[in-house]
């Protein structure tokens, strides 16, 4: 091999190491903000993976972590293209009792005013049922939640 690739093997082996260290260096923050004082001020739903995302991040913002952004993703809960009167009310169930533990607990801890929530979808669905179902629409919804909104 010529020079070129081993400085260029070089540079991405620094990179690697550089993003390694970084994030051993955020864990190690995040290991100290979860381990100190700062609890969830109600209980959360529990078997409720979104609630227990949601209650993770309150606790985070609390501790005075300077994240602007936290991204959470949840599993497929609305992607069904079938049966959605059956599926949908359920997911909705489970997103509305997290969001409504994690906004009464925000409120408790004091960070509210600093808190702004954004649910969407990655993808919308068409009205009208294709035979099997309904497909993917073009639009999706979403949802900004907070004390400082102006709806």
């Amino acid at each position: 091999m010529g020079s070129g690739s081993t400085k260029g093997s070089k540079n991405e082996q620094d990179y690697i190491r550089a993003m390694q260290s970084q994030a051993h260096t955020y864990l190690n923050v995040l290991t100290r903000i979860e381990s100190n004082s700062v609890r969830n001020t109600i209980e959360y739903p529990g078997n409720n993976s979104v609630a227990a995302d949601l209650a993770h991040v309150a606790r985070l913002v609390a501790s005075g972590l300077k994240s602007n952004v936290y991204s959470l993703t949840t599993d497929n809960m609305f992607d069904n293209h079938e049966r959605l009167m059956l599926h949908h009310p359920h997911a909705l169930d489970i997103i509305d009792s997290a969001v409504g533990a994690f906004q009464q607990d925000c409120e408790n801890l004091g960070i509210a005013e600093r808190v702004i929530l954004v649910l969407h979808s990655e993808f919308g669905r068409r009205l009208a049922p294709s035979g099997s179902g309904t497909d993917h629409g073009a639009a999706g919804p979403v949802f900004v939640i907070g004390k400082n909104v102006q709806g």
